[in-house]
């Protein structure tokens, strides 16, 4: 949570609960979403590196399939945290 505060933030809200974390002075992106509701655990479904700076149909619609992931809880956790 702490990446969404700050002048620069790494971690912003796409739409639909899905959020990007992005490298400043870089163009890649991990998109994901929050799996607990005090936002301590993020799962990133997809990454990319954008082409341009808005988003393009293509990038939407890959957002758009995280949202999907999210929102009919089609993930697995596959290890539990040590």
């Amino acid at each position: 949570m702490n990446y969404e505060r700050g002048p620069q933030p790494n971690v912003k809200h796409e739409w639909d609960g899905v959020y990007r974390f992005g490298i400043r002075r870089s163009m890649c992106r991990l998109i994901g979403f929050y799996s607990a509701p005090d936002k301590s655990a993020f799962v990133a479904v997809d990454g990319f590196t954008k082409r341009k700076q808005k988003l393009s149909k293509k990038e939407r619609n890959r957002i758009d399939e995280v949202a999907r992931v999210k929102k009919e809880n089609d993930w697995v956790k596959r290890h539990e945290s040590e």
